[in-house]
């Protein structure tokens, strides 16, 4: 009750603070109570330390409402007026509203050129003289890669990995990031390279990769000004800019190809199911230690610093994997393409046997000589678990709880679709076992750090929802110049936050394009559609 009363007290100062400090005529006043009445209403809790996600959550319950944008706005306008005054007060360090980014428009993608249209304009390019060939493969790289015009502009030939497949891009506040870039583009890059020095180096090569008629650097301008008439002569009726370009590269991705031909999904940080699976996989086969190149998620980190520091993980260099001449028994978790375990895929040769356990569809498995135990459960930590138990093999509550959380985190706290009775099964056994679901609660339901509220905040503005064959089907995309970890948690917070069935989310972030397919539906395989970008049921 005494809650109740110290919110009612600040509502009431909050109001004089409104006449007496800003002046405001009575029906201003009223109207800003309302909001802030509104919010608290729908929260159904104190308000006053609130989170910038929550803030989020708020403008996606009133765009569901069908409210206008004039609405959501003003209510957004009277909550960031209500948490400044909080700030005066010093009730708050933060005002959470300024986290968030205002909508603009909602329930449309931005206007982006059709698959058939990028073709047009290629096909209408000048390839008989220089100037055309630069102009075209300008076009190209932008739509490929999704590069901002002051990127393109900015790239220098020392810039492009042909072995590796990247062009390394500076972008916003000087911020470097990899960009992935297709093998048949990289071929035409460096057909272009003597037809660049020809006729555009004069007396000296300052580096560009697009130079102007004098070999220096070339304008953002002129950039713009060659994609309006390019288009203006394919016959293309829509407003193109470059940053069209740089849409429909995302929102080509999104539906499922274009002409990129090899999509290079990066993968990064290990989850809980990867490496829980991985430690249970350790105890059954009675393995030496785990194998790592890459680095931990956060949450994953943190949990195994505080609680199991024990954990055998060695993390391999390229010199390590050079001095191991055999290995008796490999065993591999969560995954079953070679591509996917990065510089470890050199050990697969030196193995006498492998044993794979993993949960996503065989789609594309490409591991040969190997002892597939696959099955389609929600996590792969749940196969492992199970042949655990089936080995009459004793763990620990500390045990039980690191495999608990593989099962919660890639089965979406049991919610996706792609969860399985077996998950459930398992689950109940790790509780007799001693899970902690307190545990459980704090690494997997978390709150957002700014960069992700920042992603979240994106995702939620540029989402677009399209019907086909009856299922409403989300899509999204946001970017980051700068790295930000378990995207994947941001997009299930949106799904929750919005009632989505179905979603796909193309998420660039620190130069690392991710793709992120959830469904919670049967009459979506997601897994079918991601294995056409050589992922599994999430990638």
């Amino acid at each position: 009750m005494s809650e109740e009363i110290s919110q009612l007290q600040v509502f009431k100062n909050f109001k004089q603070y409104l006449r007496l400090e800003l002046g405001m005529a009575d029906n201003s006043v009223e109207a800003y109570l309302l909001d802030v009445e509104k919010f608290a209403q729908y929260y159904k809790k104190n308000i006053i330390n609130i989170k910038p996600e929550e803030i989020i959550s708020y403008m996606a319950f009133m765009r569901r409402a069908g409210l206008s944008l004039e609405t959501i706005l003003r209510r957004l306008s009277g909550l960031s007026c209500f948490y400044d005054y909080l700030l005066i007060e010093k009730e708050i360090k933060v005002n959470p509203v300024e986290f968030v980014s205002k909508p603009k428009k909602w329930d449309k993608l931005p206007e982006f050129l059709s698959f058939e249209e990028v073709e047009k304009i290629l096909e209408y390019s000048d390839l008989s003289s220089a100037k055309g060939m630069r102009d075209t493969l300008m076009l190209e790289t932008m739509y490929a890669s999704g590069m901002r015009v002051s990127e393109l502009i900015a790239v220098k030939t020392t810039d492009i990995d042909y072995k590796r497949g990247f062009i390394k891009v500076i972008g916003k506040g000087s911020k470097e990031r990899i960009v992935p870039i297709y093998d048949s583009l990289l071929v035409k890059i460096e057909d272009y390279l003597p037809i660049r020095h020809n006729y555009f180096i004069k007396d000296r090569d300052e580096g560009w990769l697009f130079p102007n008629k004098n070999g220096s650097f070339l304008t953002r301008q002129y950039v713009w000004q060659w994609v309006k008439e390019i288009c203006l002569k394919s016959g293309i009726k829509k407003h193109v800019s470059p940053h069209t370009l740089r849409h429909s590269f995302a929102t080509h991705l999104l539906s499922g190809g274009a002409d990129l031909r090899t999509i290079q999904i990066f993968l990064g940080h290990t989850n809980f199911d990867a490496l829980a699976s991985a430690y249970g996989a350790l105890k059954l086969h009675n393995c030496e230690h785990i194998a790592m190149i890459t680095n931990s998620e956060p949450n994953v980190y943190d949990f195994i610093k505080s609680s199991f520091s024990s954990i055998p993980i060695i993390r391999y260099s390229e010199k390590d994997i050079d001095n191991i001449l055999s290995i008796d028994l490999l065993v591999i978790t969560d995954c079953k393409q070679k591509k996917r375990l990065g510089k470890l895929s050199q050990l697969l040769d030196k193995s006498k046997e492998i044993i794979i356990y993993d949960h996503h569809p065989d789609y594309k498995k490409d591991i040969e000589n190997a002892t597939y135990i696959s099955l389609n459960y929600g996590s792969s930590t749940s196969i492992v678990v199970k042949k655990i138990i089936e080995n009459n093999i004793d763990i620990m509550p500390l045990e039980a709880t690191f495999f608990g959380l593989g099962v919660y985190e890639d089965t979406g706290l049991l919610t996706f679709e792609s969860t399985k009775y077996e998950d459930i099964e398992v689950v109940g056994w790790l509780l007799k076992k001693g899970m902690k679901t307190s545990i459980i609660s704090d690494f997997v339901k978390r709150d957002l750090n700014r960069s992700q509220v920042f992603i979240l905040n994106e995702l939620l503005l540029n989402l677009s929802i399209i019907t086909i064959s009856g299922v409403n089907v989300a899509l999204s995309y946001a970017t980051s110049d700068e790295y930000v970890d378990e995207v994947s948690y941001i997009v299930q917070r949106l799904m929750v936050m919005e009632g989505l069935e179905c979603f796909f989310s193309l998420i660039s972030t620190g130069g690392r394009i991710v793709l992120i397919c959830r469904s919670k539906t049967p009459k979506v395989d997601v897994s079918l559609i991601a294995a056409q970008f050589g992922g599994g049921g999430h990638i």
